[in-house]
Formats: C-alpha cells, structure tokens, sequence
C-alpha cells in the first residue's frame, strides 16, 4: 500500500462531513456501510488537530470537551475568553505604514 500526503481544508472536511451525515441521517446513503466509514475516518482525520481555547465560566464546569458547547448554549455560562495564549507556530506581521509624500 503507497502512503501520501493529502492537503485537505478544514472547511472542506466538515462540509464533507456534514453532507455526508445528512445524506446518512436522510436514509438516502446508497452504501450505509461505506458512508459510517466515511464519517469516521473524516472525524478521524479533524481530531489529528485541536483547538486550544480559554473559556470563562461563572459556574463550575460540568463538562470538559466539546460537551462545553451546549452546556453554555443552555446556561450561558460560558465564554470564549480572547486571554488564550497564542500558540500557532505562524509567524506575525506587522502592518506597514508608508506616506504618500515618502519617497
């Protein structure tokens, strides 16, 4: 078996993922086999990255994970806190400024 690299979008990975889960859900999966495959390997594939988020709550934490979402969507205990430390490898810019005088 040859291995290669794909550069897949995260965006195109849950687009997939999503129409793929609503053709399945909708009982309209020609291979309902194939399509639980495709599911897992897709949620396999977005899980080799991961969010690092800071989150302030006003209540004690029931939940750790994505469980957070709707435990806040119900509560309104939460938010996304912009303190998170910064750990992309990108570099930074800085904007440039020129005059229009500048020569």
């Amino acid at each position: 078996m040859a291995q290669r690299q794909l550069s897949i979008g995260l965006g195109e990975a849950i687009k997939r993922l999503i129409r793929v889960e609503a053709l399945r859900s909708a009982g309209l999966s020609t291979f309902p086999e194939q399509t639980i495959a495709e599911i897992n390997m897709i949620v396999e594939a977005l899980n080799t990255q991961s969010l690092n988020l800071g989150v302030d709550c006003n209540t004690e934490l029931v939940s750790d994970g994505v469980g957070l979402f709707a435990q806040s969507a119900a509560t309104s205990c939460c938010r996304l806190s912009t303190g998170a430390p910064d750990t992309s490898r990108a570099q930074k810019t800085t904007s440039r400024r020129f005059s229009r005088n500048a020569q």
